[in-house]
């Protein structure tokens, strides 16, 4: 059975709480990526509560979803480069 974006929600509880796996996964990120994310402050993760890991609340995905030329403008926030293109950027030999 294939579940829709909507029908993840309503299964999930809407409004409720993802895991950081599910929200990396619904934002087309890598979860390397996606740690980048919520290291640079792009998405706020709830604290964990209880010894439980942090959580994102939907409204979170929803706003990142609905932002224009998404999930590219997202992806473009957190790409890293490795030395040679990084060495190009700064017109710097490798």
């Amino acid at each position: 059975m294939t579940v829709t974006g909507a029908g993840r929600a309503l299964a999930a509880g809407a409004g409720a709480p993802v895991s950081l796996g599910r929200a990396a996964q619904e934002l087309a990120l890598r979860r390397g990526d996606f740690d980048l994310v919520v290291q640079l402050g792009l998405i706020r993760a709830e604290p964990p509560a209880g010894g439980t890991r942090p959580r994102i609340r939907r409204e979170e995905i929803d706003r990142l979803r609905a932002l224009p030329g998404f999930p590219e403008s997202l992806r473009e926030q957190v790409r890293t480069v490795g030395t040679a293109e990084g060495a190009s950027l700064l017109g710097v030999g490798t």
